[in-house]
């Protein structure tokens, strides 16, 4: 059984029997139940300064649901992924970037409307920087993070049975502990504001 019609019966539970004519429904306050909502997550994420879109590994989110508050808290977890970048006056290379969740994903989920409203906070490490023409080389440390994390606000309509999308923007902060030579190249090309995340959840496979 889906988790989205695990969902749906669990909100018919809660309402004492009252069907359900739109996607949330409204629950008693007394009835305080924890729903799990579960999606899997695919990301694109767009490097403003290079003008490159970057198609993250397919992850998951994990979150659940208080019905008497509407509020949510989750997990976003998306593996590392390597793409091919062009960095600033370093070589054509292949790089392998990790997000790494600082903080639970938080926000509140309006029943009437199905409207969430969330925001995720997550460091960025650059694992590899690898030229295409020397793929043994790692031009970068196993330490290169953001000095703080980004966040990100996203909202939207979840839309149950269907593909949910948010859209939103974040600053990159800067990098450090990337090398002597690399890290100011990569905060000269990578790090600042109005980079682009698009994030579609759906139902689990």
């Amino acid at each position: 059984m889906s988790h989205t019609r695990k969902l749906v019966r669990s909100l018919a539970t809660v309402t004492a029997g009252l069907a359900l004519t739109a996607p949330f429904a409204a629950a008693p306050a007394q009835a305080d139940p924890i729903i799990p909502m579960e999606w899997d997550v695919e990301a694109t994420t767009t490097i403003k300064k290079l003008n490159k879109e970057v198609h993250l590994s397919p992850g998951t989110l994990s979150a659940e649901l208080d019905l008497a508050t509407g509020q949510l808290t989750g997990h976003l977890d998306i593996p590392q992924t390597t793409t091919r970048l062009d960095i600033g006056s370093l070589p054509l290379a292949d790089v392998t970037i990790e997000m790494h969740e600082t903080a639970p994903v938080t926000g509140t989920l309006n029943y009437t409307t199905g409207f969430a409203d969330t925001t995720a906070t997550f460091n960025v490490q650059i694992k590899a920087i690898r030229p295409t023409f020397l793929p043994f080389v790692n031009l970068v440390s196993g330490s290169c993070t953001t000095v703080t994390p980004a966040t990100a606000h996203m909202a939207g309509n979840i839309n149950l049975g269907g593909v949910t999308n948010f859209n939103t923007t974040y600053t990159l902060p800067k990098f450090a502990n990337c090398g002597l030579l690399t890290t100011s190249v990569i905060n000269l090309a990578m790090s600042g504001t109005g980079n682009g995340l698009n994030v579609d959840l759906h139902e689990p496979s």
